[in-house]
């Protein structure tokens, strides 16, 4: 699990504490997968302070919970979730720009110019 392990462990608790099933087994209507996403991502960036592309990463991790357990990603049909992370992304400060290497590698090169 390594890297996911922390988004699926939020995702479920999250969703227990509501009632709810983690792998949507207690829903019957894309609306309603798409509303409870939708609370769970208002959660993380409301309450837990991420950025939109924080978030965006956690649901990739909680994406890949559902493939393992022989499942489709529901995330791919959530035309409303593509939408709302693009409206997060307008209010949100762009990233840094990233170095495409780290900063010893790059003294290491200039040594040896």
């Amino acid at each position: 699990m390594g890297k996911y392990s922390s988004s699926q462990r939020d995702w479920i608790q999250l969703f227990e504490q509501r009632g709810w099933d983690p792998l949507f087994f207690d829903c019957d209507t894309m609306s309603e997968k798409a509303r409870r996403t939708l609370f769970y991502v208002a959660y993380e960036v409301q309450h837990q302070g991420l950025l939109g592309r924080s978030v965006r990463q956690k649901l990739s991790g909680i994406g890949w919970m559902f493939v393992k357990n022989f499942l489709p990603n529901p995330f791919c049909e959530m035309p409303a979730l593509a939408y709302f992370f693009r409206h997060l992304a307008s209010k949100e400060p762009k990233p840094s720009p990233k170095l495409p290497a780290c900063p010893s590698l790059l003294e290491l090169i200039i040594l040896h110019l």
